[in-house]
């Protein structure tokens, strides 16, 4: 689970790294910009503040596991 929108950095070199590995991946925060749009189109962003219920079935979705 990434933050998109960190005080302290950018989440594009930890998204790609997550990426290259194809490493399930859900990301939290606002607008996806349109690089990482780009690099990453199959990724859901969750808004914040995310529910339990989408947030756990996004977390399962993503690891290949019913719902």
């Amino acid at each position: 689970m990434l933050d998109l929108h960190l005080p302290d950095g950018d989440v594009t070199p930890v998204l790609k790294a997550l990426h290259a590995r194809q490493a399930p991946t859900v990301v939290g925060g606002g607008d996806l910009p349109e690089k990482v749009r780009a690099w990453h189109p199959e990724l859901v962003v969750l808004r914040k503040p995310a529910l339990p219920g989408p947030l756990v079935a996004e977390i399962l979705r993503t690891r290949g596991k019913d719902v």
